[in-house]
């Protein structure tokens, strides 16, 4: 026998998933931030940035080693895999990981729906503060900083405003309850299920035939409405006992407080920038400092020697305090009362109007077809196995064995 060839060098997915962050990352840097590999070889080896005129032959020497490490099939899917890496993190990467966390992304659904809403004036909002701590920090006119100032303050009290109004709007299933609810009329009704009515040129095709093309055509339409009712109601009848969501309410409650934080840092900052005796201890102080001192008003403690001593300092302290008893205030009877009320009783009532129209559907195919979903279910199978058990997979049921011609199901005719 012939001894077996070893396999050429192939990088493990960890170091290939490394590699391809690190392309992208560097290359957004590089394209949208500033020149990274510049600043990065000025500070490990200043004066030798002439090393960067080499760059193509570096990357042209890195490929050809790495070619012939891999050889051409596994070299061409790295390369690949690198080149198109946002592509595998939206179209594959990111659905497979979405689906093992469902019931995280279901209790984020109501938050993701409102930001999705409000995208537009976050973007504005944001963008108003990012301006406004970036002039604080580079400007040193007076005026230029005081309108800086008022513009942080808006953006905190439109931060603070949007986390009282999130908490007793009404949320994502809610609305999802009334569209299932309006749905169970179609279903009742038959209009669901039932085939389009011929049109006058279509010769007309005895009773009895179209009566069963009728009954077939409608067979997976009702039972894809019965896998899908099964399903969610399972997984929201899951989430509903899950416990996590007063997680996000508290992480929703410290978001506001570090907004506080960091706009009465800035706040500060700006006032001592403008005035360096408006504050006693202060000094040379930077953010930082201010950030700490802006810390201690809002728990109400002293974390530094910054103490203030204008009229001016003495009124932003007077507002951290009032916010403090704002926060306190929203997350007590707001955000940890009535966001999470609201949304255990939207997630009920979702919940419900899913089961009101699992029932529907029960009775329909009752009623209609005189079997029950699960002698449907076995029809279906008789002649579209395959399908039948994906759908068992996909609500995480045991798949059907093959059926025989003797083990058939009986039609609703037979007695």
């Amino acid at each position: 026998m012939t001894s077996k060839q070893p396999a050429p060098w192939a990088p493990g997915p960890r170091l290939r998933e490394l590699v391809a962050i690190t392309v992208w990352l560097y290359a957004i840097v590089k394209l949208v931030l500033f020149d990274i590999d510049r600043y990065l070889l000025g500070v490990v080896a200043p004066g030798s940035e002439w090393i960067l005129n080499l760059k193509f032959l570096a990357l042209a020497s890195a490929l050809a080693a790495l070619w012939l490490l891999l050889g051409h099939r596994r070299f061409a899917l790295a390369l690949a895999y690198i080149a198109f890496y946002p592509f595998v993190l939206v179209f594959w990467k990111g659905p497979k990981r979405l689906w093992r966390h469902w019931a995280f992304i279901l209790l984020l659904l109501p938050a993701m729906y409102n930001a999705v809403l409000s995208l537009r004036s976050t973007f504005v909002l944001y963008t108003l503060a990012f301006v406004s701590t970036a002039t604080i920090a580079l400007s040193r006119q007076p005026l230029v900083l005081s309108a800086a100032m008022i513009a942080l303050g808006c953006f905190l009290v439109a931060v603070m405003f949007r986390a009282f109004r999130r908490a007793h709007s009404a949320s994502l299933f809610s609305q999802l309850a009334q569209f299932v609810r309006s749905l169970l009329p179609k279903i009742e009704s038959g209009s669901y299920d039932e085939a389009p009515a011929p049109a006058a040129a279509t010769p007309q095709r005895p009773p009895v035939q179209d009566e069963q093309a009728q009954q077939v055509a409608s067979f997976p339409q009702l039972y894809l409405l019965h896998s899908g009712a099964d399903f969610i109601a399972q997984r929201v009848a899951r989430v509903a006992k899950d416990r996590r969501y007063n997680t996000l309410l508290v992480g929703s409650l410290l978001s506001t407080f570090i907004h506080a934080a960091l706009v009465f840092g800035f706040e500060n900052w700006a006032l001592h920038r403008i005035d360096p005796a408006a504050f006693s201890g202060a000094g040379r102080a930077g953010f930082m400092e201010f950030l700490a001192y802006s810390l201690g008003q809002l728990a109400t403690s002293n974390l530094t020697t910054i103490q203030p001593t204008s009229p001016a300092a003495t009124w932003i302290a007077a507002a951290e305090l009032l916010s403090s008893v704002l926060i306190l205030v929203i997350g007590a009877f707001s955000i940890l009362t009535a966001a999470r009320d609201t949304y255990r009783e939207d997630l009920r009532d979702f919940s419900d109007a899913v089961h009101q129209v699992a029932l529907a559907i029960d009775h329909r195919i009752q009623v209609k077809y005189s079997v029950t979903p699960e002698a449907l279910e076995l029809q279906i199978a008789a002649s579209s196995l395959s399908a039948v058990n994906l759908l068992r997979r996909f609500r995480g049921l045991p798949e059907l064995p093959p059926l025989s011609s003797a083990e058939s199901p009986p039609s609703g005719d037979e007695p």
